[in-house]
């Protein structure tokens, strides 16, 4: 939400109100150099703990709900860096 806030001022502050069209253009440009960085970093995360796990020799799931929750979330975590992957390289500079 803060993220928002901000990128909504500084489009209202460099374009003003007005202007619908780059206002648009404005959004979806801010919001892939502000916002989008911070859905990769988890992913990131969660890979290089699994792998420092699994070539330690540490790597022993244990049998339980608890468990196969967590891997379920940390497989979506390296999805959504994937997703972000491939959202910044199709969608970067799209408006130009």
């Amino acid at each position: 939400m803060v993220n928002m806030l901000a990128v909504l001022t500084m489009i209202v502050t460099l374009y003003g109100s007005s202007r619908g069209l780059v206002m648009g253009e404005a959004i979806s440009e801010m919001i892939l150099e502000l916002d989008l960085p911070s859905i990769g970093s988890p992913g990131l995360a969660v890979t290089v703990a699994w792998v420092t796990l699994a070539v330690s020799g540490r790597w022993q799931p244990q049998l339980s709900w608890i468990d196969r929750v967590g891997r379920l979330m940390g497989c979506g975590w390296i999805g959504l860096m994937i997703l972000h992957l491939w959202i910044l390289s199709t969608f970067k500079g799209a408006w130009l």
